[in-house]
């Protein structure tokens, strides 16, 4: 593809640390301002009367800035998603030497089997297009080559988009850790979007505990992902040329991963490696995180209860 890509994503990663210190420090800042509202209550005899007039303002506060923040991260990730686009469009479309479609088409009209020489004589002709890669690969396969060509295919890219899409459409209210009382205490009540048919829409539900969690760990999994495929987007190489017999081995293993929902990683190989690279579906890992980080918010919410009850 083309080294920009790095730098659309570079971009995405600067926008999540920018909006979770921005997060931060505005729900820290709440936690302040809550702090003093119930010291201050103290001093009047309906305390509650008190914290009633003006911890509204204060979450209004909080979350008109954590409003800005997702506003100003969404529009980060809808220009990397159209920079995005219009790269894999220039790569598709790119136009294939007809010395390539020559060559291609005497191979066939022959009947020849290519070599391992040949094969990477035509991708050097093909100039990198990746339909044309994907021609030489279906011509191996057709002439029972001893060896296979493995290229990153086209879907996988759009898997990519489709993943930067969902972020740029759902709701992208998370923060750090540390501030996840002061963010559900802020975010109650408040309408959450779901995933409809037509995109993301308010339907009547209200943020929860669990949702923000959850909508959280989904976002750094999801930047995780995109992330990981940053390097293959930008690779000069978009292919590998195998044996043949390897190749099934391979294949097979790959199979026996997905069907296990588990990721495949090969051996003696970069992880973006472009010609093996396959989506994680195991999401017991997450569960397992999200299980984990209920517990210890929730104890760390009855601690802040505690504080304030005093």
């Amino acid at each position: 593809m083309n080294k920009t890509a790095q730098r659309h994503v570079a971009a995405i990663m600067d926008a999540e640390t920018a909006y979770m210190n921005s997060t931060g420090t505005a729900l820290l800042q709440y936690r302040q301002r809550k702090s003093q509202i119930y010291d201050a209550a103290r001093a009047y005899k309906d305390e509650q009367a008190h914290i009633d007039k003006y911890l509204p303002d204060a979450r209004d506060i909080a979350r008109d800035a954590l409003a800005r923040a997702e506003y100003s991260y969404r529009n980060t990730i809808k220009t990397a998603v159209a920079g995005l686009k219009n790269e894999l469009q220039a790569a598709i479309s790119a136009p294939i030497p007809q010395t390539f479609t020559d060559r291609l088409s005497f191979y066939r009209a022959a009947a020849l089997t290519p070599t391992k020489t040949d094969a990477e004589s035509l991708i050097r002709m093909a100039g990198k297009n990746p339909l044309a890669i994907r021609a030489v690969a279906k011509l191996l396969d057709d002439t029972k080559a001893p060896i296979r060509i493995e290229s990153r295919a086209v879907e996988m890219y759009e898997a990519d988009l489709a993943t930067l899409d969902e972020l740029a459409q759902m709701p992208l209210v998370h923060a750090p850790d540390e501030v996840y009382t002061e963010l559900c205490d802020v975010m109650a009540g408040q309408p959450a979007p779901n995933k409809t048919a037509a995109g993301y829409k308010n339907i009547g539900n209200t943020w929860t505990s669990i949702q923000l969690l959850t909508n959280g760990r989904f976002i750094a999994h999801n930047l995780k992902e995109i992330e990981a495929a940053a390097d293959a987007w930008s690779a000069d190489v978009t292919y590998q040329i195998r044996e043949r017999e390897h190749a099934e081995e391979v294949a097979r293993a790959k199979e026996e991963a997905e069907n296990a929902g588990e990721e495949y990683t090969p051996e003696r190989e970069p992880v973006s490696s472009t010609s093996v690279e396959k989506r994680s579906t195991n999401g017991v890992e997450l569960a397992a995180e999200l299980g984990r980080q209920i517990s210890e918010n929730n104890a760390n919410a009855a601690k802040t209860v505690q504080h304030y009850a005093k």
